[in-house]
């Protein structure tokens, strides 16, 4: 998904793209660190251009496997979200290390000849991942105490209420020292 700048006409250029999730791992590169997948995914750009600053405006679609959080189950969950970003001439970008970003520059890339959108694209897929991914909003989770899925069976084990955090402390015997 490299687009040569020379090729964005000031009128713009529409591009689709459909991609796979071994595409997905090359981007990213750490296929063996994930705890999630990704296949199925679709992408539609708008790129225009602005004097010498390219608009990318963007749609993407992917399907993310997961595991439930709870209940240890895998998941599939459709995601799709859309996105804006601006690129530069890469002479206009910072040269200090210690530069501070603004609110502004969050959606500001730079660019040289060729602008990549692969690496836009799996930004947004994985911010589109749930931070505690559900099998289902009602799940259940496992048992504490013997590790059975309480979305199929009770197991009959009662959770433990403690009134405050403190509370354990309460028989723990106590040494005074001498000063």
């Amino acid at each position: 998904m490299r687009i040569q700048v020379q090729s964005i006409s000031p009128e713009g250029v529409r591009l689709e793209y459909e991609k796979t999730g071994d595409w997905f791992s090359e981007t990213l590169g750490d296929a063996d660190e994930r705890d999630f997948t990704v296949d199925g995914i679709k992408v539609r750009f708008t790129l225009a251009r602005l004097g010498r600053t390219i608009t990318v405006e963007g749609h993407v679609e992917a399907r993310i496997g997961l595991t439930c959080c709870r209940c240890l189950k895998p998941l599939t969950k459709d995601v799709q979200t859309d996105f804006r970003y601006a690129y530069l001439p890469a002479e206009r970008m910072p040269r200090e290390a210690d530069t501070e970003v603004t609110e502004e520059d969050v959606g500001i890339g730079y660019y040289e000849d060729v602008i990549d959108l692969g690496e836009v694209v799996a930004e947004q897929i994985v911010l589109e991942i749930p931070m505690k991914p559900l099998c289902r909003e009602e799940c259940r989770g496992l048992c504490p105490y013997c590790g059975i899925d309480l979305n199929v069976a009770d197991c009959g084990h009662k959770e433990k209420t403690i009134s405050s955090p403190l509370a354990l402390l309460r028989g723990y015997p106590i040494k005074k020292q001498k000063r």
